[in-house]
């Protein structure tokens, strides 16, 4: 099977599954772009009318703070996990066996999915205006009516990624390949690669390794 000389992960069936999630997060990170540069544009509108004509902005804060703010967060949390720029904590894991180091991340992952679930399952419920308190919050901004909420459409989106890494983790763990997104080389790993040689890290770390001396 052919790896990507990037990450160093196989090529499998979860491959194209991988792929469509990265054009939607890439989708997602277009608009909470978007999104961004309309909370300036609106910031110094707002501005210069509060200030020059004493005509500010009624709706400025309740859209920004309600919506587009809220927008940026979460529609960039799937994204931002395939770039391994979430916070991880990874004191022992490059000191774990190949196949024992997937099971504990599948672990973590299906935890994550879970948790993140009853995310996307609550703030649907808020959305569809089973809570009245946020209801009557969400009526304070002129957004167009029926438009979904980007807390629980960028969580979905995470759901989804945290999904595939579960079932990539749990294929890479029975079969003792590399299947799915590995977190980058540490520090101790390429010490020992160099000191020990390639024999000394893990297979998905020789891979990538040796992809980044080649590059320099």
């Amino acid at each position: 099977m052919s790896a990507d000389l990037s990450t160093g992960v196989e090529s499998s069936i979860l491959t194209p599954i991988s792929k469509l999630l990265s054009l939607i997060e890439t989708v997602f990170a277009v608009i909470a772009s978007v999104c961004l540069g309309a909370i300036m544009m609106i910031v110094v509108v707002d501005v210069v009318l509060r200030y020059g004509f004493n005509s500010p902005l009624g709706w400025s804060y309740s859209l920004i703070g309600i919506y587009l703010m809220v927008a940026v967060f979460f529609l960039m949390l799937s994204d931002t996990l395939p770039m391994h720029h979430h916070v991880a904590i990874d004191m022992l894991m490059h000191r774990l066996p190949h196949r024992l180091r997937h099971l504990f991340l599948a672990i973590g992952y299906l935890l994550s999915t879970i948790i993140i679930a009853l995310i996307v399952w609550q703030a649907w419920l808020r959305w569809m205006g089973q809570s009245a308190p946020t209801s009557a919050l969400l009526r304070s901004y002129p957004g167009p009516p029926g438009l979904p909420m980007p807390s629980s459409t960028g969580s979905a989106l995470l759901v989804l990624r945290t999904a595939y890494r579960t079932i990539g983790h749990v294929a890479s763990a029975i079969t003792g390949r590399t299947l799915v997104e590995m977190p980058p080389v540490t520090a101790d790993e390429t010490a020992a690669i160099e000191s020990e040689g390639v024999d000394a890290a893990h297979p998905e770390a020789r891979a990538r390794t040796t992809n980044a001396k080649d590059s320099t």
